[in-house]
């Protein structure tokens, strides 16, 4: 098991996984929808999970991978500095 250093509390899950993942076979999806769910909340690549779960897993890992640099952005990023004297923040 390898594990990125952050946790998240959130994630983006796309029909294109859902659908994915009904193409396994019914003994499999759980297996599968448990591995992206791991992998995207903790960054744990799964071990002992099956072929196709793992191929699964590689081919929707770099749209993961992303998500999370993002969010890793977006939670190191410094605050805007007060520009109106209201105190609102215009993005």
């Amino acid at each position: 098991m390898q594990s990125t250093d952050v946790q998240r509390g959130q994630f983006t899950f796309y029909r294109s996984y859902y659908e994915a993942i009904l193409k396994l076979p019914k003994s499999r999806q759980f297996e599968a929808l448990q591995a992206i769910i791991t992998y995207s909340l903790d960054g744990i690549m799964p071990a002992g999970i099956s072929p196709k779960s793992e191929a699964l897993l590689t081919a929707i890992r770099p749209n993961l991978d992303t998500a999370r640099a993002k969010a890793q952005a977006r939670k190191s990023a410094q605050p805007l500095p007060d520009l109106f004297p209201t105190g609102i923040n215009y993005r």
